[in-house]
């Protein structure tokens, strides 16, 4: 039984992680369409917009999925059914008035905003924006009621779902309306408007979806509710629970956010004091929150995933007082998390050059040898902000919900002092982002993992987590530089270099992975299509 609950639990965050890199993929194909349509300049509207709005979104929904889960994970884990299903109804409530306050804060402010970030047109796509924050908002108590019975299948789809009408309705009106005000002043703020259509799209179609889903397990649920015998939870503590669990969330995820936004500000105004003009550092901010972030995102997705996952299955080993469960399921997180993202760092470095030839074929030959070279200097990036994340997770779970706001806060402040020092001391310009991003979860990580060690007494094993992945991977970006240059000489072709480079690149990893035997067969076992593995391979 053990074994099977610990298979589910990594199958269930191994189909979210399936499903955030299926939507950051078509995140990253619309987002080329649209960031050729907009070009640097509207590319910076759009990215500093969603900056904005990502702040909104963690003050509202980012928080309301992982505090219900939590909730909900816990009453479960205690047959309390009836209590559970009352959680949600309440968090929908609560959300409803998060969602209107931080919604309302971005249309009545929409033009505050373009002031205070000197970004010219950025209050059209913020008015968009606004109403899209209430439905997000709403979408997350769907989301954290199902994850918090360890059902991470409907968020999957849902965000599927989310994705794909995003990206249709995103390059359609943002073509639409660029071209209708071409040659207008307004025509790059009209089309970031455009893209932001798209965003408001995809979340009413998850909503709807995630609406027909409840209204088909409702009868269910409601069965479990009258089998269940438990006191009734009064109204007053749910809303306490709620507000006690979302505000450290909510903290901690706003300094995550907040340092971005922050260091927009820092980065427009110094420079425009340094003398240089607005339009190319809105062109630098584009490229920075285009094409750097678009490619870093995507491996950190599944560590996202797999945080949203760890959550409700470390509360109910706490709540079982099953601590030696607990550990085995946070270790079995952080080795899936490592065979994963070490890989994806070192792939992005070592084949940068031909991903930005070959997605964003339309920028000019200065911004693409500019996006190559901070994508290879940022790649640690994608390792620190997902052993961040996760050790966040980890440490919310265990119900230190506190210790994060404060790490995330410390690691912010220093942040700050250091962009403000290399933008003002030093002409990195650009650079300095890449620093700032490298820096703050790399702080956040290490302040998270010392807590655990203290007072969770549970201590990462360095060599046994991250020593063999890392060595694979630098392996394996070796190989894959290589056949690239190799294969681009005999073809002259990026896609079939590339194509070829990478798979054999899958091969030499997977193969050193089994070789220096990174996964036990007990380990093995647990992991999605393990069993499989263990027969073909034979392992013993």
């Amino acid at each position: 039984m053990t074994k099977k609950k610990d298979s589910s639990f990594l199958i269930q965050g191994s189909i979210l992680a399936a499903a955030g890199i299926i939507t950051k993929i078509i995140g990253l194909i619309y987002r080329i369409p649209m960031s050729n349509i907009l070009g640097e300049q509207g590319n910076g509207i759009y990215t500093v917009a969603f900056k904005i709005y990502s702040v909104a979104l963690t003050l509202s929904y980012s928080s309301l999925p992982m505090a219900l889960s939590k909730l909900v994970s816990e009453k479960a884990a205690r047959g309390q059914h009836k209590n559970a299903l009352k959680v949600f109804i309440h968090s929908s409530l609560y959300a409803f008035v998060l969602g209107s306050l931080a919604g309302g804060v971005l249309w009545a402010g929409a033009d505050m905003f373009e002031k205070i970030y000197s970004t010219d047109g950025l209050a059209r796509p913020l008015r968009v924006l606004a109403p899209t924050t209430l439905i997000v908002t709403m979408l997350g108590v769907f989301r954290g009621f199902f994850q918090g019975y360890e059902n991470m299948v409907h968020t999957a789809v849902s965000q599927i779902i989310e994705q794909i009408i995003n990206a249709a309705i995103s390059i359609l009106a943002c073509w639409q309306l660029f071209n209708a005000y071409k040659g207008t002043a307004d025509q790059y703020s009209f089309g970031a408007a455009g893209g932001t259509t798209g965003t408001l799209a995809g979340a009413a179609a998850a909503l709807i979806f995630m609406l027909l889903v409840f209204m088909r397990t409702y009868p269910s649920l409601r069965s479990k509710s009258k089998l269940d015998h438990s006191a009734p939870e009064k109204t007053s503590l749910i809303y306490m629970a709620l507000t006690l669990t979302v505000i450290p969330i909510i903290l901690s995820q706003t300094i995550y956010q907040i340092g971005g936004t922050i260091d927009d500000i820092i980065f427009s105004n110094i420079l425009k004091l340094k003398g240089l003009s607005k339009e190319n550092i809105i062109s630098l901010q584009g490229v920075f929150g285009t094409q750097y972030n678009q490619i870093i995102n995507l491996p950190v997705a599944i560590a996202t995933a797999l945080s949203i996952t760890i959550i409700p299955t470390i509360v109910a080993e706490c709540v079982k007082r099953n601590y030696k469960e607990r550990d085995k399921k946070i270790r079995s997180v952080l080795k899936l998390c490592s065979l994963i993202v070490f890989p994806c760092a070192a792939g992005i470095a070592a084949l940068a050059e031909p991903v930005m030839s070959i997605i964003y074929y339309n920028l000019t030959e200065h911004y693409h040898n500019l996006a190559s070279s901070i994508l290879v200097f940022g790649c640690s990036a994608v390792i620190f902000y997902s052993f961040s994340t996760i050790t966040t997770s980890i440490l919310q779970g265990n119900n230190y919900m506190t210790i994060p706001v404060v790490n995330a806060a410390i690691s912010l402040g220093i942040h700050i002092v250091l962009m403000i020092a290399i933008v003002f001391l030093t002409d990195l310009n650009i650079y300095a982002l890449v620093i700032g991003d490298i820096t703050f979860p790399m702080i956040i990580f290490i302040l998270n993992t010392r807590y655990m060690r203290t007072h969770m007494k549970y201590k990462i094993n360095a060599v046994d987590i991250f020593v063999k992945p890392l060595i694979a991977s630098v392996v394996m970006a070796d190989a894959a530089y290589i056949i690239f240059k190799l294969m681009f000489m005999l073809t002259k072709s990026n896609i079939i270099s590339f194509s070829v480079s990478f798979i054999i690149a899958v091969a030499v990893y997977f193969t050193m992975i089994l070789k220096t035997k990174y996964f036990n067969k007990d380990e093995m076992f647990d992991l999605p299509f393990g069993r499989t593995i263990i027969k073909v391979l034979k392992i013993r």
